[in-house]
């Protein structure tokens, strides 16, 4: 990731500037903390049936989209007030559409937390053991990419990014072969 020095290799000439993006790039820590932890806190709803634990995760929500909007009204304040370009507009817009990403991420965190509320709900039947077996076998994996999001943000490397890309693709592979695996479950249990 671009940082505010790494325009030209010298810090930027406006020392508010410089402190405004860091304040973005430091919302977009705290945004990837709490999304691991929603993740987190969703996955071990889902080891321990926890449907309580899950809407906790349901109802913190909420945080991730307040985080989303202090995002975008940084993002418009620095455009308004400092009108940047090349390099650094390129920067001031990698930072929005990462928190567009994120607030996309946190939205499937909540989806995942409501499946854990129904596929836990004490009028239903337990739910399929190989289907958590393939949910847990791709929870890993996405929490693995999280974990690796978060060293890259920390370092600010580039090459670990695409090194990330690489792993997105693994986990894309994975979630593949577990929908075909609970489809073949599917069709044979309904033969």
């Amino acid at each position: 990731m671009i940082t505010p020095t790494d325009t030209g290799g010298n810090p930027h000439t406006l020392h508010e500037y410089d402190n405004e993006l860091s304040h973005l790039y430091g919302l977009l820590l705290e945004v990837t903390d709490l999304l691991i932890y929603q993740f987190e806190q969703a996955m071990q709803a889902m080891d321990y049936g926890d449907a309580e634990l899950a809407q906790k995760v349901i109802s913190r929500h909420k945080k991730l989209k307040h985080y989303e909007s202090k995002i975008d009204d940084g993002v418009l304040s620095v455009i308004a007030r400092h009108c940047p370009v090349a390099n650094d507009l390129r920067l001031v817009l990698s930072v929005s559409k990462i928190s567009a990403e994120f607030s996309k991420i946190g939205d499937e965190i909540g989806e995942f937390a409501r499946l854990v509320t129904v596929l836990f709900d004490p009028s239903t039947s337990d739910p399929n053991e190989k289907l958590l077996a393939d949910i847990v076998k791709m929870g890993g994996l996405v929490k693995a990419i999280l974990d690796k999001l978060m060293v890259v943000f920390e370092n600010r490397d580039s090459k670990q990014a695409y090194a990330l890309l690489q792993c997105d693709q693994l986990c894309e592979k994975e979630l593949q072969e577990g929908i075909k695996h609970q489809l073949a479950y599917v069709l044979h249990d309904a033969a």
